[in-house]
């Protein structure tokens, strides 16, 4: 199988949604993609093509949530 590099600015969009505690299961549990593999990814910046594009669709589709507190 051939593989295909994440860009600079992809790679470090993946680590900024992955950083925080449970993003790679998370992110493992949204795509189906084993979350050593996605440790692996975040090392070397490469995958095969049909990971890469896993992972392109959860970097654009996660949305950031947003907690609201009322004053009591």
């Amino acid at each position: 199988m051939m593989t295909e590099k994440f860009s600079i600015a992809e790679k470090q969009l993946l680590e900024e949604k992955l950083k925080s505690y449970g993003a790679k299961k998370d992110c493992a549990n949204k795509t189906g993609i084993h979350r050593c593999t996605i440790s692996r990814i975040l090392k070397t910046g490469e995958a095969t093509t049909p990971i890469i594009s896993k992972l392109r669709i959860f970097i654009k589709a996660s949305a950031s949530r947003v907690f609201v507190e009322t004053a009591a």
